[in-house]
């Protein structure tokens, strides 16, 4: 043996003499412990694992998540539903209200009758029943013809010499321009004159009692109308007469509409609405 080895060997042997060996026992402890730690740690591992495909899982059945593609799988888009069509309702024939201009209406100085003072509501007057030409049920079937419309409301000065008579100062005035597809006025002429001979009504009912008075002398054609109704200005006073006015005139395709309403309680007049029925035709004329 070579003197180096020698020195080697004696060397490892003078370095164990100093290090404490534990006994057999010991050893084979040692040895347990080491090996049951692998298999916590082993078991720790597969719960990990399992534990992470249970949240995957849940997660995707909440709609959260989506399921990995295998490699070399190449998926196809849904095809999405073409949208069902929706039917689409005919629309509804409607009146145009706007197209006619303020120029074919009756304005606040025709309505300054007398010295009273007078005026256009911006808030339409309810209607008392002599605008409402529809006597008969069923109505106008002419008013499906009518292709524009506008009312105006407002109160009239009443001649001086109204208000001499004690007939008060102002009257509530509204006017009405229709007009109608071809042929549409003149059906709406026919069925007026045909509802107030057919459903002249009585005054004590809602829509009183109705009379034709002829012609007003306008337009192509013309009507004057009077109603005559019952009402009662405080419920424990008896009933008063009241009878409201409408002239009703045909120009071409157009009809004007005037009525004095009367005010409150009181009584319309027929000079008042005869007059004002030939302002408004004039200016009606613009829509020719």
């Amino acid at each position: 043996m070579s003197e180096n080895l020698t020195d080697a060997l004696g060397g490892l042997a003078h370095d164990t003499e100093s290090v404490l060996m534990p006994g057999a026992a010991a050893i084979r402890r040692r040895g347990t412990r080491r090996t049951r730690r692998t298999a916590i740690a082993a078991g720790v591992a597969v719960l990990a694992l399992v534990g992470g495909v249970a949240f995957g899982v849940t997660s995707f059945s909440g709609g959260n998540a989506q399921v990995p593609t295998p490699p070399g799988t190449s998926v196809a888009p849904s095809p999405s539903a073409s949208p069902t069509p929706t039917p689409t309702a005919s629309p509804t024939p409607s009146v145009d209200t706007s197209w006619i201009p303020d120029a074919a209406m009756l304005r606040v100085a025709d309505l300054k009758l007398g010295s009273a003072a007078a005026g256009i509501d911006p808030k339409p007057i309810d209607e008392y029943g002599a605008m409402d030409l529809a006597m008969c049920a069923g109505g106008l079937p002419s008013s499906a013809q009518v292709a524009r419309a506008r009312r105006d409301s407002g109160h009239a000065s009443l001649p001086d010499a109204l208000e001499r008579q004690g007939q008060g100062t102002v009257t509530s005035v509204q006017e009405r321009v229709l007009v109608h597809a071809q042929g549409g006025s003149v059906a709406f002429m026919a069925e007026v004159r045909d509802q107030v001979g057919r459903c002249p009504g009585d005054a004590a009912s809602t829509s009183g009692a109705w009379r034709n008075l002829g012609s007003a002398g306008l337009g192509d054609e013309s009507v004057v109308l009077s109603n005559t109704r019952q009402v009662r200005p405080i419920p424990s006073m008896p009933a008063v007469e009241q009878r409201t006015y409408a002239v009703v005139v045909r120009i071409g395709d157009v009809v004007v509409i005037v009525a004095d309403l009367g005010w409150e309680s009181g009584s319309g007049h027929e000079q008042v609405t005869r007059q004002l029925a030939k302002v408004a035709v004039q200016r009606a004329g613009v829509l020719r």
